[in-house]
Parts: C-alpha cells; sequence; structure tokens
C-alpha cells in the first residue's frame, strides 16, 4: 500500500486521467441506459396503445373493390385471424411549403372499422377522419409547424408534385409520420378511383402467420 500511495503523489496527472475516465465511462453507461429504457417505452406504447393490429399485408399490386374479395374470402377461411381492414397506403413527402419530411399516405375506406386498428388519442378530443381534410400526426405538426386549418402538399414519394389539402386533426403518434384521410378524400383530391394495395390484420393465434 506505500507504493500505491507513493505512486499517487508521484504522477497526479495520470491519477487524475484515471478518475475522469471512470467517471465518463459510467456517464455514458448510464446514458445508454436511458436511451434503451425511452425507446422501449415508446416502442411499446406505439405498437400496444396505438397500433392495435399485429401485422400487415403489403401487395406489390393494387385491387378495385371486386378483386380485393378474393383476397378476403382467404382471410375470412383463416380461423387464426380474428378481423382484418383492407386500405390504401403510399409513401409521400409531406410539404408546409418550405419544408418537407417523409411519411405515409394512409386512405381508409371503412372509417368506423379503422377506429379498432388505429387509435387517433384518447380523451375527448380524438380526432375524426372527414370528407374535406386530413389527420396528420403530432410529431409531423410540430417538425413542419403546422395546426389544424394549415394545407399541406402530398408530394410523390419522389417529391413530385401533389394535391392540396387542409389539416382538419392531429393524431398522437411516435413512430413514423402518417397522414391519414378517408376514400372519399382520397378519390377527390387525386382524381381516381380508390384501389386497396394494404391489410391490417388481428389475429387470435401464436402460430406464425407470416407463411
Amino acid at each position: 500500500w506505500k507504493s500505491v500511495f507513493r505512486n499517487i503523489s508521484r504522477y497526479k496527472k495520470r491519477i487524475f486521467m484515471t478518475i475522469f475516465g471512470i467517471c465518463g465511462c459510467m456517464s455514458l453507461l448510464l446514458v445508454g441506459f436511458g436511451i434503451k429504457d425511452s425507446i422501449g417505452t415508446i416502442v411499446a406504447s406505439q405498437y400496444e396503445d396505438l397500433h392495435k393490429y399485429d401485422l400487415y399485408a403489403k401487395y406489390s399490386t393494387s385491387y378495385n373493390s371486386e378483386e380485393i374479395k378474393l383476397i378476403n374470402d382467404y382471410y375470412d377461411s383463416k380461423k387464426e385471424i380474428s378481423s382484418y381492414i383492407n386500405m390504401y397506403s403510399a409513401t409521400s413527402q409531406i410539404s408546409n411549403g418550405k419544408k418537407n419530411m417523409s411519411g405515409y399516405i394512409y386512405a381508409i375506406d371503412d372509417v368506423e372499422k379503422f377506429k379498432d386498428f388505429i387509435i387517433f388519442g384518447t380523451g375527448d378530443n380524438i380526432p375524426k377522419l372527414s370528407n374535406d381534410g386530413v389527420v396528420i400526426t403530432k410529431k409531423l405538426s410540430i417538425l413542419l409547424n403546422l395546426k389544424i386549418g394549415d394545407e399541406i402538399e402530398l408530394k410523390g414519394a419522389n417529391g413530385e408534385e401533389g394535391p392540396k389539402v387542409k389539416i382538419t386533426g392531429i393524431a398522437k403518434n411516435y413512430i413514423f409520420h402518417y397522414v391519414y384521410m378517408s376514400k372519399e378524400c382520397y378519390e377527390g383530391l387525386y382524381g381516381t378511383d380508390y384501389l386497396y394495395n394494404q391489410t391490417l390484420i388481428k389475429h387470435n393465434s401464436d402460430k406464425d402467420l407470416s407463411e
């Protein structure tokens, strides 16, 4: 122990470097565990409290209302599937006129049924889908400095010009950015017939349905 104290008195700089190094490492460990806990909480809130579906199927081809019935027949034949909803989705560059953010457009056919799959919020001020505007997610509204009544442009995935639409609601959300609209709103904005290219699915089995 005498040699230890002798070395401390001789090499003070090394001692301070060692102490600061240990403190720095401990700080990084604490920050890392804090970030891990925060991310874990966010993911759980997103996919347990807000997104109530278990998986989704994205199709390489879009289907009309008659063609989608064949896919519905398949889902109806699977006893593991308790519920599903067909919809249209697309990637978009969402713009406030000055800044773009990448996100997803969800156009919903059955608005009432959709409430069982994605929750917009809690309490008395839950936004509702209408035919004259869209609901956007909260983080998107913050990043683009948007509020209800403002207008956004729904550009193409590569930034091509797109339709402009009014914001009628802001939904709770933690991961990614979404713009939700009704089927009628979509057809009015894009001047085209509504098609289906995605299905949200709930199942009542532990079996892997990705097969």
